[in-house]
């Protein structure tokens, strides 16, 4: 999700190192998707305690949740290891504890914004359109459009010159996530 199209052409492209993909077929990778700060401000952007308060869940800015073992033999948590500590620090520093700061959020935004104007690949004034893909359309109240909402809120009140539209894409069936 974060290649730039070099990256993207080498592990996909005709001679990718992952899958091999016809010209005709390639990915339109957006820029902003490999700008650092845009995906930092991805991350600070989403509220994810009210978020998962709304849903009756648990938040979490980990890639594996609260219940995942590292020694199941010992009961040790991967979260609760001082490898999984270190490596969210970052994230988590100056947040509300699970990587939510819109103040941070808004600043990474502007610098994106600044960032990708003075690469020359978006100008002064254009919009940044991202396609968000769901598995079902049953998520798109629920989910999608609360989370779209959050990061175009953040972005489009960071002043940057650049406005930001999210779209949303439901899979026939779970797998075009994947695949289409």
């Amino acid at each position: 999700n974060t290649c730039n199209e070099a990256q993207w052409e080498e592990l996909f492209g005709e001679h990718g190192s992952i899958a091999q993909t016809q010209k005709s077929d390639y990915w339109a990778v957006k820029p902003c998707m490999s700008n650092a700060a845009f995906i930092d401000g991805l991350n600070f952007c989403i509220d994810r305690k009210t978020f998962a308060a709304k849903l009756g869940a648990t938040p979490s800015n980990d890639y594996f949740g609260s219940a995942y073992q590292s020694d199941a033999e010992n009961g040790v948590y991967y979260n609760d290891t001082a490898e999984h500590k270190a490596a969210v620090a970052d994230n988590l520093a100056g947040t509300d504890g699970f990587g939510y700061s819109l103040e941070k959020a808004k600043v990474a935004f502007k610098l994106a914004s600044d960032e990708l104007i003075a690469s020359g690949a978006y100008h002064e004034g254009d919009t940044i359109s991202l396609e968000m893909a769901w598995m079902v359309s049953s998520q798109e109240d629920r989910y999608a459009k609360p989370l779209a909402k959050m990061i175009e809120d953040a972005f489009n009140s960071c002043g940057g010159g650049l406005k930001l539209s999210i779209s949303h894409f439901y899979g026939a069936v779970y797998t075009d996530v994947y695949y289409k």
